[in-house]
C-alpha cells in the first residue's frame, strides 16, 4: 500500500458474530493453499476450489483464532496448509500456526513489510522497504537467498515456471531465478512501482505510476506492448487476466478491461465520483469484482463492463476481494456508521451476508480455504495488528 496512504487509525469495538444450530461441517476433500496475493499467477482471486462455506452457512461464521502481531500488519496472508505467512511493520515476517496460533519461526528485515508474500515449493518470497527480496525456507525461516535492488519493494510476487517476479521503487521490473536469486531480466518503468504483477501467456502484466500498464516478455524481458491510461497513476491495483483480457483499476477511479495479446482497450468503467481503485479485482464466473477507495464493491459484467451490483458503503478501500463459492470476501477501513471490518457479500447480489469488527482497520486482502477465512489487520493499540482466522462452528 502506499506509506504515504496509511491510515494511523485506532479501533477497538469488536462486532460479535452470533451462531446458529447447523449440520456438521464436511471436511474438505483436498486441502488447498492460497499461495500468493491473487491465489494463482494470472491473478484473479478466485478460489473455485471452495466448497464447504456456502451462501447459506456464512452467516454462521465464528472467529477460530485472533492472535495479536504487537504491530500493523498490511501484509496479505499465504496460507499453505495450517501456515499462515505474513510480513508486519516491526520488520518481522512470520510463519504462524494457524490450528494453534503458536507462532512456528520469524525472520526479521530491514523494514517494515507491506509485501504479501508468496509460497511455493517450501520457500517463502516477499519484499522489504530495505530494498531487499527474501527467499526463506518455509520450514524454517533460514534465509536461502537475498537480492537487493536500488529502492525500497512493496509490490508481491509471483512466482511462475523458473522466475519469481516483482516490482521495485527503483522505477524496475524484476524477474529472479526462484532457486538461486539470479537476476534473469529487470525491465524499466517511468516510474516507481506499487503494484504486483501476474503472470500469464508468457507475459508479465504490472502497472507503474507512470500511469502506463506493461506487458513484458517473462522470459526476455522484452517489452511486448504498453498502455498509457492518461495521467491516471495505477497505484496498488495488481491486474488480473482471464478469457484474454487483462483487468486493472487506477488512482483517479477508472477500471479498465485490454486485449491480453495487444494492449487495445475493451471496455473502462468509471467509479462513483471518481474514487481511486487500489484493489485488485477478483474474476469468477464471468464476473470481475473490484472496491473503490469510497468504500464501495462493483460487481460488473466480465464481457461487456456493465454493472451488475454496487454495494452499500461498507467502508472498503484498499482491501481486494475474492470469490469462493458465490461469496465475496472483503475487508473494510470502516465508515461514519460501522467500525472495520470482514465483510461476505452475495456475489449475484451485492448482499451482506455477513460481517465481523475486526480490531484495526482491514488494508491487507483476505484469504479463503479449506472453509476458513483469513486476514490481517493494523493500528489497534497497543497490539498493534491481529492475525485472524474464522470458521463454521
Amino acid at each position: 500500500m502506499s506509506i504515504s496512504k496509511i491510515l494511523v487509525v485506532a479501533l477497538v469495538s469488536v462486532f460479535g458474530v452470533k451462531a446458529y444450530a447447523q449440520d456438521a461441517v464436511p471436511a474438505p476433500s483436498k486441502t488447498v493453499n492460497w499461495p500468493e496475493l491473487g491465489f494463482i499467477a494470472a491473478g484473479g482471486r478466485y478460489n473455485s476450489a471452495e466448497s464447504i462455506l456456502t451462501v447459506s452457512n456464512v452467516k454462521t461464521l465464528v472467529l477460530h483464532k485472533s492472535i495479536a502481531v504487537g504491530a500493523p500488519v498490511y501484509s496479505s496472508p499465504a496460507i499453505v496448509g495450517n501456515t499462515a505467512y505474513f510480513g508486519a511493520g516491526n520488520y518481522i515476517f512470520y510463519a504462524v500456526n494457524e490450528n494453534t496460533g503458536k507462532t512456528l519461526w520469524q525472520f526479521t528485515s530491514g523494514g517494515s513489510t507491506f509485501s504479501s508474500p508468496a509460497v511455493v515449493e517450501g520457500v517463502a518470497y516477499f519484499g522489504s522497504p530495505d530494498s531487499s527480496f527474501y527467499a526463506l525456507n518455509a520450514t524454517t525461516g533460514a534465509l536461502i537467498w537475498s537480492y537487493v535492488t536500488d529502492g525500497g519493494i512493496l509490490s508481491s510476487p509471483v512466482v511462475s515456471g523458473p522466475n519469481v517476479y516483482f516490482g521495485g521503487f527503483d522505477t524496475y521490473v524484476y524477474a529472479l531465478n526462484k532457486t538461486t536469486g539470479a537476476l534473469v531480466w529487470r525491465f524499466q518503468t517511468g516510474a516507481y512501482i506499487e503494484s504486483s504483477p501476474a503472470v500469464s501467456g508468457g507475459i508479465v502484466y504490472i502497472g507503474s505510476y507512470d500511469g502506463y500498464l506493461y506487458a513484458i516478455n517473462a522470459k526476455t524481458g522484452a517489452l511486448v506492448w504498453k498502455y498509457s491510461t492518461g495521467t491516471d497513476d495505477i497505484e496498488l491495483s495488481a491486474p488480473a487476466i482471464s478469457g484474454g483480457i487483462v483487468y486493472f483499476g487506477v488512482d483517479n477511479g477508472n477500471f479498465y478491461a485490454l486485449n491480453a495479446k495487444t494492449g487495445t482497450l475493451v471496455w473502462k468503467y468509471s467509479a462513483v465520483n471518481g474514487y481511486g481503485i487500489s484493489s485488485s479485482p477478483a474474476i469468477a464466473n464471468g464476473n470481475v469484482y473490484f472496491a473503490d477507495t469510497n468504500g464501495l464493491v462493483y460487481s460488473l459484467n466480465a464481457a461487456t463492463g456493465a454493472l451488475g451490483w454496487q454495494s452499500k458503503q461498507l467502508g472498503a478501500g484498499y482491501s481486494s476481494p475474492l470469490v469462493a463459492n458465490g461469496i465475496v470476501f472483503v475487508g473494510s477501513l470502516g465508515n461514519l456508521v460501522d467500525h472495520a471490518a470482514i465483510y461476505a457479500l452475495n456475489a449475484a447480489t451485492g448482499k451482506v451476508l455477513w460481517h465481523y469488527g475486526t480490531k484495526g482497520i482491514v488494508e491487507a486482502s483476505p484469504s479463503v480455504v479449506n472453509g476458513k477465512v483469513y486476514v490481517t489487520t493494523a493500528i489497534a493499540q497497543p497490539s498493534g495488528g491481529y492475525n485472524y482466522s474464522f470458521q463454521l462452528p
